[in-house]
């Protein structure tokens, strides 16, 4: 990406976290850069998430990583940009090819029908009373 992208950098990288299994603390010994695409208004953005290594003092896991919650483990945009597609579909009313045309002009990024659609099933999942 050239010079004219904003980059958004964060950090969650504290000393101690805790096992995502079982929840006992690990100690921070590394520390590991993820990228993903973000959203802003009018030019290509990147977000850059700074995480901590954990080694587990328990015997779920022998290492592990700490996240930030606008990019949990595994995905490739930003929750900006989740949203901003999700707030497309339910509030404006916008087809899915319409949701991913905006995206497209008016933030710089290129998403798939099928990422759309997986957002909108998560997002409405999230609304649905639980067992």
């Amino acid at each position: 990406m050239g010079n004219h992208t904003k980059v958004r950098r964060l950090r969650r990288a504290p000393r101690k976290w805790p096992c995502p299994t079982c929840g006992t603390f690990g100690t921070r010994f590394a520390f590991r850069h993820r990228e993903a695409v973000d959203a802003e208004l009018g030019r290509p953005a990147v977000l850059k998430v700074k995480v901590g290594l954990y080694k587990a003092r328990c015997d779920c896991q022998r290492v592990f990583e700490s996240f930030h919650s606008e990019l949990p483990k595994g995905w490739r945009f930003s929750r900006r940009v989740r949203e901003l597609a999700v707030r497309g579909v339910v509030r404006d009313k916008l087809s899915v090819e319409d949701v991913r045309q905006r995206l497209r002009e008016d933030f710089f990024v290129e998403v798939s029908e099928g990422c759309v659609h997986e957002w909108l099933a998560e997002a409405g999942g999230k609304n649905q009373p639980g067992p």
